[in-house]
């Protein structure tokens, strides 16, 4: 199963995101968007958010940590 944090998981429908992911923090999944095995989304400093048709490939590492935002508004 995924594994979430305690904050928001949105996943779309007709989205398609395989067992073992990790997703935390706020973390929006858009319609026909596949996220393969392993793949890991971590949202620290402010939301992801992946679009629509994306498709994320297999222990692919998506992280906006607080260290490397630079505060944009």
């Amino acid at each position: 199963m995924v594994k979430k944090s305690q904050k928001s998981v949105k996943i779309a429908p007709g989205a398609v995101v395989c067992v073992e992911n990790e997703m935390w923090g706020d973390v929006t999944i858009g319609s026909m968007t596949a996220i393969h095995t392993k793949a890991q989304i971590t949202a620290e400093a402010r939301p992801v958010v992946i679009g629509e048709g994306n498709l994320i490939e297999e222990q692919v590492l998506i992280i906006n940590s607080i260290s490397h935002s630079r505060g944009r508004g």
